[in-house]
This record gives structure tokens, C-alpha cells and sequence, in this order.
């Protein structure tokens, strides 16, 4: 359904992937690259990072980069998100070191992850977005994200905002 969406609306985005949801999911990872969208790194299986041994980190992020690469045949760097947004001095160092040199927060949180109404992640969003903004939504199945994909790319293409993925907003 969201890429449905982004597809009628010739929008290009960006997927920060974890890699329990690509080994999950094989043949939808390999539809968002093949519809041109960008794929980054969001861990394998969404841990705080603070609370993990620096091997630990870069075990993660390696996994979740081999099974991208296999699957989908691309590379999830230089982008990552961090779980939860928790992150550190000793995070930033190992995730750049493993070759994260981007960690990507975003502005508005659309809350479908904590089984917000579809009228609730429309409105958190559409209040939250403006010029350069990263809004977070999931493509979970527990998300309704999906549901209110179509009525916000309309809503904020009406107020004359575009879509871009991270590396072209960077």
C-alpha cells in the first residue's frame, strides 16, 4: 500500500530497514529498491545501542548490510538510524567507524509504531511537517501508517512541499 502510494505520486523516499524485517520480508525490500526508493540501516534487531558492547553494534549493522546486500543487491551506507534514536559519544564512534558516517533523526514521529489511529498519525504528521522536515512512519504490520500514507503525500503536496530521500535532502 505505500508503495502503491509513492509510486501514484512519483515520490521517492528513503527505508531505514532492520534486518529481522528484511530476512522477514525479502520480496517487499527488493520492491522498494526496485522502485527506485533508498535503503538504510536500522539495525538488525532494534536494540538501544548505548546498551550494547561496541562488538555488539557493529554485529547489527554488519548483518543487517549482508542481508540487504544479498537480498536487494544494494549498500545500506553511509545512513543509519538509531534505535529509539539512542545513541552516544561511544555510538557514534563505532557506527562511523563501520561506516555510518550519517545518523538520521527525524522531526516528526507519526506514532503509528505505538498504534496510533490513522486520523491521529494524518494530524501528528501534517502538524509536525514543513520545509526539510523527516517525518518517521513504519511499514510494520502493527503500524497503520500505511493507511494514512495517501491523505498526508496529498496534504503536504498541497501546501507545495516536495518528497525527497536523505541523501538528496542532504
Amino acid at each position: 500500500e505505500i508503495l502503491d502510494a509513492l509510486r501514484k505520486h512519483n515520490t521517492h523516499i528513503t527505508f531505514f530497514i532492520t534486518g529481522k524485517w528484511a530476512e522477514e520480508n525479502p520480496d517487499e525490500l527488493r520492491a522498494i529498491v526496485a522502485a527506485g526508493h533508498e535503503v538504510a540501516n536500522h539495525s538488525y534487531s532494534h536494540p538501544s545501542f548505548p546498551k550494547l558492547t561496541d562488538d555488539q553494534m557493529i554485529t547489527e549493522l554488519q548483518k543487517t548490510e549482508t542481508i540487504i546486500q544479498r537480498e536487494a543487491g544494494v549498500s545500506t551506507k553511509p545512513y543509519w538510524r538509531p534505535p529509539y534514536g539512542d545513541e552516544d559519544a561511544s555510538v557514534r564512534d563505532d557506527v562511523g567507524g563501520a561506516g555510518y558516517r550519517y545518523e538520521v533523526r527525524w522531526t516528526v514521529d507519526s506514532l503509528g509504531w505505538k498504534g496510533a489511529s490513522v486520523a491521529t498519525i494524518t494530524q501528528r504528521t501534517l502538524d509536525g511537517a514543513g520545509n526539510g522536515a523527516i517525518v518517521l512512519l513504519h511499514v510494520g504490520r502493527d503500524s497503520a501508517d500505511h493507511a494514512a500514507v495517501r491523505t498526508i503525500i496529498d496534504a503536504l503536496r498541497a501546501r507545495g512541499l516536495g518528497f525527497a530521500t536523505v541523501a538528496a535532502l542532504l
